[in-house]
């Protein structure tokens, strides 16, 4: 996976990794392992039932211009971003998943829909 580039108030999908479920994640953060940095997250109810579909609310922005107008679970294995904006300007920035009460590097990277 390459780093992220800039997102200009665009629409991204994200598919979960196989073996992974939404149910299984209590945050999405989008992260720089290089500054061990947190520029915008949200985290997972843990009553989450998927499939229904879930509007978490805003990414607040952190750093890098980062938020999106909405974070959404559509089901169990996909979350999607409306409006996503991130500068790209981060040396080692990625979607990353994971548990515990707040991001941390050791979660799963995700890319986007293109691989990203």
């Amino acid at each position: 996976m390459i780093k992220l580039g800039p997102y200009k108030d665009q629409n991204v999908l994200l598919k979960l990794p196989h073996g992974k479920k939404v149910k299984d994640i209590k945050w999405l953060s989008i992260w720089c392992r290089k500054f061990t940095a947190n520029f915008a997250h949200v985290e997972v109810p843990f009553d989450l039932d998927p499939p229904t579909e879930l509007n978490l609310g805003r990414l607040p922005s952190f750093a890098h211009s980062t938020s999106a107008d909405a974070v959404i679970i559509k089901n169990t294995k996909t979350i999607q971003f409306r409006n996503l904006r991130y500068d790209g300007a981060a040396p080692d920035a990625f979607f990353l998943v994971g548990v515990g009460t707040k991001p941390h590097g050791n979660g799963i990277k995700v890319p986007d829909e293109d691989g990203r």
